[in-house]
């Protein structure tokens, strides 16, 4: 009898680790998921910013062209039609390469975000 007594004992006392040990591994994935998704939450946020500066960066230059244009053809119209062209052959080189300039890139940045503690 005493035997069983202990048996029991023993499983009790394995169950409550077992519980124990399950509620920290919870633990501990739900501050990793916490982490990875903060990572990624600041490499968007980052790329946004930096698209943001780029558009302004991109808005005046293009003004600056044009203006430049505009004196050089002493037309406003075929100053600012050229910077549009211009423009406009940039955004179809965009479009066509998207995947190469930049779909790629990012799930590289976030793959790499998410794999530099295993490295």
């Amino acid at each position: 009898m005493e035997n069983a007594t202990d048996i029991w004992q023993f499983l009790e006392e394995n169950k409550r680790a077992l519980n124990e040990y399950i509620e920290l591994q919870i633990q501990i994935f739900n501050l990793k998921f916490i982490r990875k998704s903060a990572t990624i939450s600041g490499v968007i946020i980052w790329v946004f910013a930096l698209l943001l500066l780029l558009l302004v960066i991109l808005l005046f230059a293009g003004l600056t062209l044009s203006f430049w244009l505009t004196n050089i053809f002493n037309s406003p119209v075929v100053g600012f039609g050229i910077t549009t062209g211009v423009f406009i052959v940039i955004s179809l080189i965009f479009i066509v390469a998207r995947k190469q300039l930049f779909i790629n890139p990012m799930i590289r940045i976030i793959i790499r975000a998410q794999t530099k503690d295993h490295e």
